[in-house]
């Protein structure tokens, strides 16, 4: 093990005397860094601002303000019509194939055909319209398309550990913080 701006070299042994200690410092650097970052994290989702990155499908980041989503007219309107099919008592599988059939495509691909930095890029070589039913399902329950901002959906219960979800209790939704696609 070699590290030069620490002037460490396993091959001499007077040089890693102080390595086991300097290795506790970045590991405690790392950890309040961390902490700080979620802190900021914490204080952003608690004030009603999105915390994604990306819009979900349908949305588009305005302009004028990060944290602010405007409709996107050409996926707004598959997204209307997935609920309209939902809401008339479709199945999902139905959903599928009506949606097949309409040639509308997936979020995956409508956000590599419309992305300018190049984001979606796992979705050239798919089918544009290959809906799934487990797609279907997570786009119907979120509550991003009655207007509502959520935050604090997932969580990290510990330290490189998995996310998880969190319960609905620990979420926090922010009513009319964009304009709604569907009514509740």
């Amino acid at each position: 093990f070699i590290a030069i701006n620490k002037n460490i070299d396993n091959a001499n042994p007077d040089s890693t005397e102080f390595a086991g200690i300097l290795n506790i410092m970045n590991d405690w650097y790392l950890r309040d860094q961390s902490r700080k970052i979620r802190s900021a994290a914490q204080q952003k989702g608690r004030s009603g601002k999105p915390l994604t990155y990306n819009p979900c499908f349908g949305y588009v980041k305005d302009p004028a303000d990060k944290n602010h989503w405007l409709v996107d007219p050409e996926a707004a309107d598959t997204v209307r019509r997935i609920f309209e099919l939902a809401s008339s008592g479709k199945s999902q599988l139905s959903i599928c194939r009506t949606l097949v059939q309409e040639k509308r495509v997936t979020p995956g691909y409508y956000r590599f055909q419309h992305s300018p930095d190049g984001v979606g890029k796992q979705h050239t070589n798919r089918q544009p319209y290959n809906w799934d039913t487990r797609m279907l399902s997570k786009l119907v329950q979120r509550r991003e398309y009655m207007g509502e901002t959520v935050n604090f959906k997932t969580s990290y219960p510990e330290r490189n550990a998995k996310q998880m979800m969190n319960p609905p209790e620990k979420r926090m939704c922010f009513p009319d913080t964009h304009e709604a696609i569907v009514t509740p």
